[in-house]
């Protein structure tokens, strides 16, 4: 994955500084800004493990991608100064992800299907705020706003489901816990067992639900809520509770005046 003009940055250095880590798989010893990624970045999960293995890539493709080189460079691109980056490199950055599978014997599995649906969903729409951080202007001008944080949290949310995925199917495999077979393994029968129970809660949960929405759809005809469930209409302390339940469709016409206002918080 790497160059050798950039191999340097591969060889071992004893030096003031450097944080040994040693890699269980190839044994590389890496350097502490890119132990700091991989820190930052741990919603990757398992996929740095992954996606080689399920290549079937040669070992010193694991090097590059344990560095953080490919789709963790794409989880930092958002963090870094957005104005000091060219916007055709931060457009190069997006064939990281996919760079990897090249050189090596590929083959779908359940664990490759997460990854790549990851990586569509990391890399190319970054979520829904990805679409508009697609723009590279927009990008540099949202730069360090709430907007990027929100994105950033929303993207984590939805990628790691997938990832997680891959994981459970990779290290698990389909069969740790399979379904609607007449036999599974009996180490998992207490499992089993308790998820059995837990679709018994969710479906008194669910009829529960359906006996509210009949009361309250058969007693409460031609009936209108109060505006507060506190019961406080005589003495409202915000609009909100100043209006009709449902409220109109132009509830003020302008912002009324509140005469008096109280703590109900002791």
């Amino acid at each position: 994955m790497r160059s050798g003009a950039k191999a340097y940055r591969y060889r071992l250095h004893n030096q003031l500084g450097m944080i040994k880590l040693m890699n269980c798989i190839n044994g590389h010893i890496r350097h502490s800004a890119r132990l700091l990624q991989l820190h930052r970045v741990c919603q990757v999960l398992d996929i740095p493990v992954i996606l080689p293995i399920t290549l079937d890539a040669p070992s010193n493709w694991f090097a590059g991608f344990f560095d953080a080189d490919g789709t963790i460079g794409i989880a930092m691109k958002n963090r870094l100064p957005q104005l000091s980056i060219r916007v055709t490199n931060k457009l190069l950055q997006d064939v990281e992800s996919y760079k990897v599978v090249f050189g090596g014997n590929i083959y779908f599995d359940s664990s490759q299907n997460g990854y790549y649906q990851w990586v569509h969903l990391f890399v190319h729409h970054r979520g829904l705020t990805g679409i508009v951080l697609a723009n590279s202007g927009l990008d540099i001008a949202l730069h360090d706003t709430y907007y990027v944080v929100a994105h950033f949290h929303y993207v984590l949310s939805m990628g790691a489901v997938f990832a997680l995925f891959a994981g459970f199917h990779y290290w698990v495999g389909l069969s740790g816990m399979p379904r609607r077979i007449p036999d599974y393994p009996d180490a998992y029968a207490g499992w089993n067992a308790l998820s059995s129970f837990g679709s018994y809660i969710s479906v008194v949960g669910i009829c529960r639900f359906f006996v509210v929405v009949t009361i309250t759809s058969s007693s409460g005809k031609n009936k209108r809520c109060a505006p507060s469930p506190w019961a406080v209409e005589q003495n409202p302390t915000t609009p909100e509770w100043m209006v009709q339940s449902p409220p109109a469709f132009h509830t003020f016409g302008e912002l009324p005046a509140i005469k008096e206002t109280k703590s109900y918080v002791k």
